[in-house]
């Protein structure tokens, strides 16, 4: 579910850092820089309407998790590759 639609910039969260998220959105805004905050809820099944459309809509997808890396934010970039969305053509993912 988005808990703040706008901007450029979205970031997805998954867990207990919802309210972290919603604080780098108002950060984010001091440089204007808007951005859209999405609760994902739960990382199984992944919601891939809510990803699909975070990434359409957006130039930037941010994935925030309590979880180790290879978790919740790597279900989101497999979606995504399966998806079409990381072909390259018209964005090149970067992962940091």
């Amino acid at each position: 579910r988005a808990v703040l639609r706008d901007g450029s910039v979205a970031i997805l969260s998954l867990g207990g850092r919802l309210r972290e998220c919603l604080e780098a959105a108002s950060e984010l805004e001091r440089y204007c820089i808007s951005a859209t905050v999405a609760d994902a809820r739960w990382a199984k099944p992944i919601d891939e309407k809510l990803i699909n459309w975070l990434a359409a809509d957006h130039k930037v997808l941010i994935t925030i998790e309590e979880n180790a890396i290879g978790g919740f934010s790597a279900q989101v970039n497999q979606s995504l590759l399966e998806g079409g969305m990381l072909d390259g053509i018209s964005r090149a993912p970067l992962v940091v």
